[in-house]
């Protein structure tokens, strides 16, 4: 008896949807409502993922032909997708990110970049910008917290001196 390669699937009570790329023995692997798309080698080794947009979270069918995957939704106002055989990373993206096919990267989709916080996610552009005044304006009110340290350091140290000067003048004066 033979034992089968198995492996487990989303976390999740929907059925897969599954394609098949016959030339290359590879398994595409979706299940409806979620984002993700798995690309397996034929003996079920994770080659990579790949990113759907929202609209197209619902896939009930795909198929696999000249190097694209097409995909059809259940929604009421059903939509086809296609995505290449290239836009799979190695791993996942994120929400709003997608795998750049000549690179290999991860490339935020439009209205998102890089969130300075987390480069490894996308936010929403005015979400970064906002971010990033706050981190300048942090780093402003640092900077003016050094420079008024350093100016009560020096007005101590000039009252020092210009106490212990007058003092020296008084004992001076006295003699």
């Amino acid at each position: 008896m033979r034992v089968m390669a198995s492996i487990p699937l989303q976390a999740n009570e929907s059925t897969p949807i599954l394609a098949l790329d016959h030339s290359s023995d590879t398994v595409y692997i979706a299940t409806a409502g979620f984002n993700k798309i798995y690309k397996y080698s034929s003996d079920l080794k994770l080659q990579g993922v790949a990113v759907l947009p929202d609209m197209l979270k619902q896939v009930s069918s795909m198929y696999f032909t000249g190097g694209f995957l097409y995909m059809v939704t259940s929604e009421p106002n059903a939509n086809l997708g296609r995505i290449s055989e290239k836009n799979f990373c190695s791993t996942f993206c994120g929400i709003y990110a997608y795998c750049e096919g000549s690179t290999k990267e991860c490339v935020c989709i439009q209205d998102y970049v890089k969130n300075p916080r987390n480069p490894t996610e996308c936010a929403p552009t005015h979400y970064v910008q906002n971010e990033l005044i706050v981190i300048s304006e942090q780093t402003t009110a640092a900077a003016f917290g050094v420079l008024f340290a350093f100016a009560i350091i020096a007005g101590i140290a000039g009252w020092f001196l210009w106490f212990r000067v007058q003092s020296t003048y008084e004992r001076s004066s006295n003699i």
